[in-house]
């Protein structure tokens, strides 16, 4: 089915090159099955046809964190508006990132930001989340999440 779904986003990015749309689409289906490079493509693409579509920003963010390359994850993160970046996603996102780069601290921050906002999801996130071991000894994690 995977290969179904990428037959005709590809066909949608033929007929629309540059619909950033059609882009940011090719993105969630690559990112869905790994192709994380691929994925930051297509992200990349649909920035490039529109500059202003915070989701292909979003998921860049994610795509980057992805491939380990938290630093630049966290730079596409940032760049999204006040009203995006305090969404709790987008804040899980920066907290795993902070986490992957032990700025242990930060990322305890902006996970109880995250958490605070949107706790069932954050905390089943957070809970399989191998960026976050390291910090699940902290009493204040454990407590956030519950363990």
């Amino acid at each position: 089915r995977e290969d179904e779904a990428l037959e005709c986003i590809e066909r949608a990015v033929r007929l629309g090159p540059k619909n950033a749309n059609a882009h940011f689409y090719r993105g969630i289906v690559l990112g869905s099955v790994g192709r994380h490079a691929d994925a930051l493509r297509s992200f990349d693409a649909a920035l490039r046809a529109d500059r202003g579509h915070m989701d292909a920003l979003f998921h860049r963010g994610i795509e980057l964190a992805e491939l380990g390359r938290h630093e630049e994850a966290l730079g596409a993160l940032r760049e999204l508006p006040r009203g995006h970046a305090d969404n709790a996603s987008v804040m899980y996102a920066v907290a795993r990132s902070l986490a992957a780069l032990r700025r242990d601290e930060e990322a305890i921050g902006m996970l109880s930001r995250a958490i605070k906002r949107d706790a069932k999801t954050i905390r089943a996130w957070a809970r399989e989340e191998a960026a976050f071991e390291p910090l699940c000894g902290d009493a204040r994690v454990k407590k956030m999440l519950k363990l």
